[in-house]
């Protein structure tokens, strides 16, 4: 079937933004709840963690941490999750009334929750709530952005001859698409290599460097394409190709981080 020329810039743009969909909503996966409580006589806290996935071996809430007046006290890290709900952890902590326990759960693949419980004389205590650290939400965002102006940008090659002044907005689509990827990248790069994030994230994020890497070399690339004075066609077919070659190790590394959440 043959699609008129007029209808193909529609047509990408709708395909990006449903690709847009996928991500956000895989990626968007903190633990729903958490609710403490502590038993003064037993000196006992007890978290319930709710968190539902399909798979608790693969997608699991990984650490938590416990903190008394703003002083780590407990730092458990897990290989998985008791159920693929709702689940019960209980710490020995000693805390005296008046004094506040702070507890973040973290996700091995998408945020944090985070809650506190101001210790009284009476067995439960008066809980109360912190925002969440969503970060993983931020790098789903980001990457869903780079990826739509990547293939805005590619689209722009494609139908040039249509647009009017399409080699300037090529460039300026392309390279924030670059920006978007790269602050992307930052995200992960601190959760998995600086804080001690989990070992099943090291593939994804090696693929991140890898299309980082990928993103520099298209630069260079048009770039000196631009300022070679005579035309060179391998250099830019080179171009196109990596640009080519960037849309799908994205969209591979897109579905890569959906298997490892256990959605696909």
């Amino acid at each position: 079937m043959h699609m008129p020329a007029h209808s193909k810039p529609s047509f990408m743009l709708a395909m990006a933004l449903l690709l847009a969909l996928i991500p956000c909503a895989a990626m968007a996966h903190s633990p729903a709840d958490m609710a403490l409580s502590y038993d003064p006589p037993v000196g006992e806290l007890s978290v319930t963690i709710t968190h539902g996935v399909e798979n608790p071996a693969i997608h699991f809430v990984y650490l938590v941490e416990i903190e008394k007046d703003g002083r780590i006290i407990e730092r458990k890290e897990y290989q998985d999750q008791p159920t693929s709900g709702t689940f019960t952890y209980r710490y020995p902590v000693s805390a005296l009334p008046g004094e506040t326990i702070t507890v973040t759960a973290s996700c091995n693949l998408a945020g944090s929750i985070t809650r506190q419980l101001v210790i009284t004389g009476a067995a439960g205590g008066e809980p109360s709530s912190a925002p969440s650290l969503p970060l993983w939400h931020y790098h789903a965002i980001l990457v869903v952005l780079g990826l739509i102006c990547f293939l805005v940008a590619a689209g722009m090659v494609q139908l040039g001859h249509t647009i009017g002044g399409w080699y300037t907005y090529h460039k300026s689509v392309a390279a924030l698409g670059g920006i978007f990827t790269i602050i992307a990248f930052l995200i992960p790069f601190y959760l998995v290599f600086l804080a001690g994030g989990p070992s099943s994230l090291l593939p994804h994020a090696l693929l991140g460097i890898l299309i980082i890497l990928l993103v520099i070399g298209i630069i260079i690339l048009g770039i000196a394409r631009e300022r070679s004075e005579i035309s060179n066609p391998s250099l830019r077919s080179t171009h196109l190709w990596a640009g080519r070659l960037l849309i799908v190790l994205m969209i591979l590394n897109l579905f890569y981080g959906l298997v490892l959440m256990g959605i696909l």
